[in-house]
């Protein structure tokens, strides 16, 4: 989850022209024969994305060749193979429609952004979170309301969607119970609605009914429910829309983590490479050697630099400058790679001392992708969300595939 680079305002107006809603293709019906799958889904698979929905119990990921591929627990279609009843996959299975993909966010659902910038999203779909101006489920991609082309798209655990076009502006939809879709209203949306007004972004996170991001002047701004001082603005207000998180720093990304109300934190990686964390600390999960909560950004502590952050459910990774991968916080089940249930409050390095392209984190799995590209995940595995063929919890990162 790298940032992305900001473009110059009159690029950004410029691609605003572009970002009126207009009828939406038809969602692609192809889905792959068995033998398809099992071809594809052997151990050679490589990836250069892997996203964990622990709560749900599945992975998505996306392979060196943009095939889209998911594992685990299936009950609303979240696996996006064309299932019309509730399916179980120990290993990677293709996702339906023969797309071809950039990136692919899951959190009891999933979107993704395909390589011509289109957004199209699967599953459960009770608040209008796919996008596509219906409440109906699909076990297929649905294409997302609009022409719109985007760069970065996020999906939280409470059934609201966010993401960022190309021309850095920020769209939302979906569950707004709170506030999380930024409009300024409690109005549920069910196709993408424009938050910010002027502000542009360069990525979005979207949590548990709260939303963080990231603008192109390397401001934070976060919005919806404020429990835990997950929002960092000082205070434990809610707020209906972007609101500035305190402090002078100046940040390249930004992940709101995705846990139950009453655990809320976020995490952030700075221009000078050092991560800052604020909100909820039950479990040591802001890495600051304590438990104690904090309203405002306040930094891990330490001489280690990183490039990303991922801010789970009471625990948080993230990949150092040198990709070497660190975790912290709630390790109950095996999730921060250690080789050990433990809890810590700092960060401690994943086991194996392999090298990391990105870390990302759920509720009780944690999934990355390996320098050579190999997909990685770790935790819980009752449902075979590790997608190594089993349902045998590791403590350690276990090979995607086998």
């Amino acid at each position: 989850m790298r940032a992305l680079l900001g473009t110059t305002l009159a690029l950004a107006l410029a691609a605003c022209a572009t970002d009126s809603p207009s009828p939406e293709e038809p969602a692609s019906a192809v889905v792959p024969t068995a033998a398809a799958a099992g071809a594809a889904a052997g151990s050679g698979l490589f990836f250069t994305h892997v996203s964990p929905a622990g709560r749900s119990g599945f992975s998505c990921g996306v392979a060196t060749d943009a095939v889209a591929y998911c594992w685990g627990q299936g009950l609303f279609g979240e696996l996006g193979d064309g299932s019309d009843t509730a399916v179980t996959r120990l290993s990677p299975f293709p996702v339906a429609g023969g797309h071809r993909f950039l990136d692919i966010r899951s959190n009891g659902y999933s979107c993704g952004l395909t390589t011509d910038h289109l957004a199209w999203c699967w599953g459960a779909n009770t608040r209008g979170n796919l996008g596509d101006g219906t409440t109906t489920t699909s076990s297929i991609p649905v294409r997302v309301s609009g022409t719109r082309k985007w760069r970065q798209i996020d999906v939280g655990n409470d059934g609201h969607t966010c993401a960022v076009t190309l021309g850095n502006v920020l769209f939302c939809w979906g569950n707004n119970a709170f506030g999380q879709v930024g409009d300024k209203t409690k109005t549920e949306r069910h196709v993408p609605v424009h938050v910010g007004g002027s502000l542009r972004f360069t990525e979005v996170s979207a949590g548990m009914l709260f939303t963080c991001a990231v603008s192109t002047d390397q401001r934070i701004f976060c919005w919806g429910l404020n429990r835990d001082g997950n929002l960092g603005d000082g205070t434990l207000r809610d707020h209906l829309g972007p609101y500035l998180v305190a402090g002078a720093q100046r940040y390249v990304h930004v992940s709101a983590d995705a846990g139950i109300p009453g655990t809320h934190h976020a995490c952030a990686v700075s221009t000078t490479e050092r991560i800052f964390c604020w909100g909820a600390n039950d479990a040591g999960q802001l890495g600051d050697g304590t438990t104690t909560s904090r309203l405002a950004p306040h930094a891990v502590p330490g001489a280690l630099r990183f490039t990303g952050v991922s801010a789970g459910e009471f625990y948080s990774c993230a990949v150092t400058t040198e990709r070497r991968g660190y975790c912290w916080g709630d390790g109950s089940n095996g999730q921060l790679g250690t080789g050990l249930v433990q809890q810590s409050h700092t960060p401690v390095a994943v086991a194996g001392g392999r090298q990391f392209l990105e870390i990302r984190t759920d509720e009780d799995h944690t999934c990355g992708v390996a320098l050579n590209n190999r997909g990685l995940c770790w935790g819980s595995n009752f449902s075979g969300q590790l997608g190594d063929g089993t349902t045998d919890t590791h403590l350690v990162p276990t090979v995607v595939g086998g």
